[in-house]
């Protein structure tokens, strides 16, 4: 079962999800976390996206993004943030795809979009198995980077 944004949200604001027979309650302080997390993949995607267009010059451009970014949004940098985020970039870094191409056969494991919404589902859950999150999580980053960037670059990392 596929979940429209609305809904998501809506569930998301009331504290729970009660989709199907899937019911997960959404732990005070998780929402910041998941804001955090998507922050950081949302960095590391606009920096694949500024890489195709400036190359080399790409780091300067990447910093000065990011420190706007965060001065921008007030968010505090504390070395746990830095420790997180550096953590983060690497580990995106070795995500040989970002979404399968189901037309090719893929499957979706250890693409970086799935793995994003196990991540996601953990912290919403408890569990990086919960089928729901994970596709839902993996549906809004392949509509926000389609509405963002382009569609053609989803498959050419």
């Amino acid at each position: 079962m596929q979940v429209d944004t609305t809904t998501l949200f809506k569930a998301v604001k009331a504290g729970s999800f009660d989709f199907a027979d899937s019911k997960v309650e959404i732990k005070e302080g998780v929402i910041g976390l998941v804001g955090h997390e998507f922050l950081f993949l949302y960095l590391h995607l606009s920096d694949l996206y500024v890489f195709q267009m400036l190359k080399e010059k790409r780091d300067s451009f990447q910093n000065y993004v990011v420190k706007k970014v965060l001065h921008d949004m007030e968010i505090k940098i504390d070395d746990a943030f830095i420790d997180i985020y550096n953590s983060r970039l690497q580990e995106y870094s070795t995500r040989k795809r970002l979404i399968a191409d189901t037309s090719k056969g893929e499957t979706p494991k250890d693409t970086l979009f799935w793995e994003f919404g196990k991540r996601i589902s953990s912290l919403v859950s408890g569990s990086p198995d919960h089928i729901l999150l994970v596709t839902t999580t993996q549906s809004l980053v392949v509509h926000a980077w389609a509405n963002l960037w382009s569609l053609e670059l989803l498959h050419s990392k």
